[in-house]
């Protein structure tokens, strides 16, 4: 192989592997929208039964245990398995 056709040949690879990049960011961001849109009126659903029970509990303020890194919590004022509940009667 001549070293132009070399060259050439490795342009030509250089080209594929950016299109393929591109296509494969524009599928990733396709696919992060997807889930965005299916996992939103879970949210919604969910941020809406927190809001009543704790309502009802008299709690003025609820934390994401996920985003908490550390918190002494009495198993009373958890509200996991009441929400959990609530969207299972849902």
């Amino acid at each position: 192989m001549t070293e132009q056709r070399r060259t050439q040949s490795e342009a030509q690879i250089r080209q594929k592997v950016t299109e393929y990049e591109q296509w494969a960011g524009q599928a990733q961001q396709e696919l992060q929208q997807q889930q965005i849109q299916a996992i939103q009126p879970i949210d919604e659903r969910v941020l809406q039964i927190v809001e009543r029970i704790a309502n009802e509990r008299g709690i003025d303020v609820v934390l994401d245990g996920v985003a908490v890194a550390f918190i002494k919590n009495k198993e009373q004022n958890n509200l996991t398995n009441a929400v959990i509940q609530a969207l299972n009667q849902q």
